[in-house]
């Protein structure tokens, strides 16, 4: 079992003197639990669980310390049952799962019991009701772990922004589109990013998703993910309602071959655009204080401002360009500060950084220009083709030289390596850049509707 995997910080069934336990593994010979978090949940007993079937509402506590060879264990009475995340693709059996857990969450409600968040590893799917461990004692349990761990169990389920009924009404949300989808709907398996798509990423409607789904359901789910403006996530109460129907009467029902179809381009072409728009906002949030300062130094220069927003509107300046072409055009953008077309030759997260590093420094350059009226970046390509000449005071070279493309697979997995020295101001002296540094990496290309892109960028070793 991988430790990074959400079995190995979820409930596991045991038995000892012949009865049957539910527990979490604490620590083991390469793990062993911090001092801290045992500590911790020795006042287990101020941190009870719940076991919910219908009104009645029991508590459940964890009980003692277990070892199993080398794994310590944290232990609690028995539920017959199965955890949530492995139920999740069950089919019927996850409605079940999800209904009784709203039901649950509205009767806490109701006793003024809720806990304050909710993880993949603290819900429990009995064959009667849902037992909630304690929430509170999971999370440092989790962590200690791991961070994948950490963002599989709650980060996964979690909101960065809500608390108390809202942040419940999310967690059905993502819950229900992963048991009418067989994924999550913000699927990154990194923190930042992952916080980024919830708050950013526009989902496709579930009709092209699902085609066939019913509407009051799909309508429900997509409000818990992020109600338009005027629109409030569903109450408890309307999602215990809306669940229990989903177990009725089954979620989805056939779509036609021809509305299948028609929902499949609808949806590519509705992910394409809403990646392009992700991109822009993130970058906007990150970098929006910047882009006020320098938008305002580069009206006096040209238009900065109006530049950038321009081409992010504009279509793929790749478009029609062959895998090779669309590499060679990736790298042309770092000689010639160009992120738009850079941006344009990749998808997904490839190429991030760079595109990042490219829009800082033409800022900067542009700011520099405005200023002083000079230059303070040179194309390294072309100056290592004009035999690497002495740069004035301010100068320097940025960008890779001596590039070359080698086509190593076609499509439709098309691959290209790349050769090159790269010069960036970033280094520690200018002496240096006499030499660069070579670099070789493997771009991964695929097909984007008509467009190729690089979705993937793999460090390789040198070859002088």
């Amino acid at each position: 079992m991988q430790i990074d995997s959400i079995a190995a910080v979820s409930a596991q069934e045991l038995t000892e003197d012949d009865q049957p336990l539910l527990g979490f593994v604490v620590g083991d010979a390469t793990r062993p639990a911090p001092r801290r978090t045992l500590v911790r949940q020795a006042a287990f007993s101020e941190h009870p669980g719940w076991v919910v079937s219908g009104s009645s509402v029991e508590r459940w506590y964890f009980q003692h310390y277990l070892r199993r060879g080398e794994a310590t264990l944290l232990v609690g009475p028995h539920v017959p049952g199965r955890p949530l995340y492995e139920v999740l693709d069950d089919g019927v059996a996850a409605w079940t799962c999800l209904a009784q857990l709203a039901a649950a969450l509205r009767t806490l409600q109701q006793q003024d019991q809720l806990p304050s968040q909710l993880a993949l590893n603290s819900i429990w799917c009995g064959e009667d009701g849902v037992l909630l461990f304690p929430a509170t004692m999971l999370r440092p349990l989790t962590q200690s772990r791991s961070q994948t761990a950490f963002l599989q169990a709650e980060s996964r389920i979690g909101h960065p922004d809500l608390s108390g009924d809202e942040l419940h009404s999310y967690t059905l949300a993502v819950l229900a589109y992963h048991a009418l989808t067989g994924r999550y709907p913000f699927g990154s398996d990194e923190e930042l990013q992952l916080r980024n798509q919830i708050r950013n990423l526009d989902l496709a409607p579930l009709e092209i998703v699902v085609p066939g789904c019913d509407p009051r359901l799909a309508d429900a789910i997509m409000r818990g993910l992020r109600p338009a403006e005027g629109e409030e996530r569903p109450s408890l109460a309307e999602w215990a309602d809306l669940l229990a129907g989903a177990v009725a009467s089954a979620p989805v029902t056939a779509a036609d071959i021809v509305a299948t179809e028609q929902a499949a381009e609808q949806l590519r072409q509705f992910e394409r655009s809403a990646e392009r728009r992700f991109r822009r906002r993130v970058y906007l949030q990150r970098n929006g204080r910047q882009l006020v300062v320098f938008g305002v130094v580069a009206l006096a220069a040209g238009g900065l401002l109006a530049s950038l927003l321009s081409s992010w509107l504009a279509p793929r300046d790749t478009r029609g360009f062959s895998p090779r072409e669309v590499v060679a055009a990736f790298y042309r953008g770092m000689n010639e500060l160009d992120h738009t077309i850079m941006d344009d030759a990749v998808i997904g997260d490839a190429g991030e950084l760079r595109i990042r590093e490219v829009i800082h420094l033409f800022l900067v350059s542009r700011q520099v220009l405005a200023a002083e009226a000079r230059e303070s970046l040179l194309s390294a390509d072309v100056w290592v083709a004009n035999g690497r000449p002495t740069l004035p005071p301010g100068v320097e070279p940025y960008g890779p030289a001596n590039l070359e493309l080698a086509d190593e697979r076609g499509p439709p997995t098309p691959t290209v390596i790349a050769q090159y020295e790269m010069y960036s101001p970033a280094g520690p002296a200018a002496l240096e850049y006499m030499n660069g540094e070579l670099v070789r990496e493997r771009a991964y290309l695929r097909l984007d509707g008509s467009d190729w892109v690089i979705y993937q960028f793999e460090p390789l070793p040198t070859i002088p």
